[in-house]
């Protein structure tokens, strides 16, 4: 199994254009969708499982041997989403991860969506990829946003330290939790993370309060400075690590 080192690869990214893909619901029973598969292509199969809907499922290329997971940033505008892209982005080398594809505003805002894939190594034989996304903070693009959630297998909510933003941050959870309802799907069934970012402010609030106000699942939370890379890779390896716990 992968360690979670994010280690380059010797592997490039396949194009998604070349995937014979194949959908497996992480739910009971497994279910194949599509051609091409095979029963005993299935190495891993899911017992226990106490949710079932659109974004429990993953991507199984089974002719390539890949596991495709998709990872959401999620929380307010200028909060640090597109910081912790451009960091890993910067810090992993181009033979193991793919291009960062972003649309950006006058303002250096993000309009749509950040993208990169990311080459994470094997488990149980099969390569692991990663496609990192984040939403827009902007009210105004909500829309954008419920989109960019569907097929989500992670979530990690990255929340701004900064005393005046706090209302803020409630606000975007709550949005999240909404736009997961219109799929079925609750915080307390899905893997999230929670990144308490931008904790060099003078201002910043106490860790105990944005736990009381964002981790109502008690679910892990990190401390970070994503400018500098602080908390960037622990945050994502965390919510990696528990979506690929399901695969096993």
């Amino acid at each position: 199994m992968s360690d979670l080192g994010f280690s380059a690869g010797t592997r490039g990214l396949i194009p998604m254009s070349r995937m014979r893909d194949i959908r497996v619901h992480l739910s009971c029973p497994i279910e194949i969708i599509g051609s091409g598969g095979t029963a005993e292509a299935v190495v891993a199969r899911r017992h226990g499982c106490e949710t079932a809907g659109l974004l429990d499922m993953a991507i199984l290329n089974i002719p390539e041997k890949e596991i495709n997971l998709k990872i959401v940033y999620y929380g307010t505008g200028l909060g640090g989403k597109t910081t912790n892209l451009r960091y890993i982005h910067n810090q992993l080398s181009p033979a193991c991860r793919g291009d960062m594809i972003s649309l950006m505003t006058e303002t250096e805002r993000t309009l749509f969506f950040d993208y990169m894939a990311l080459d994470l190594g094997t488990v149980q034989g099969f390569t692991v990829r990663l496609s990192l996304y984040t939403v827009p903070g902007q009210v105004e693009y909500n829309a954008s946003r419920k989109l960019i959630l569907n097929g989500v297998d992670g979530i990690i909510f990255v929340a701004d330290s900064d005393l005046i933003r706090a209302q803020e941050n409630i606000e975007s959870l709550e949005n999240m939790i909404e736009n997961l309802n219109e799929y079925n799907v609750s915080l307390a069934t899905i893997p999230w993370v929670l990144q308490y970012n931008k904790r060099d402010l003078s201002n910043a609030m106490p860790v105990q309060r944005m736990e009381k106000d964002c981790n109502i699942y008690n679910v892990p939370s990190f401390e970070s400075i994503a400018s500098d890379g602080l908390g960037v890779f622990a945050t994502l390896k965390a919510v990696a690590k528990t979506i690929l716990n399901r695969l096993q």
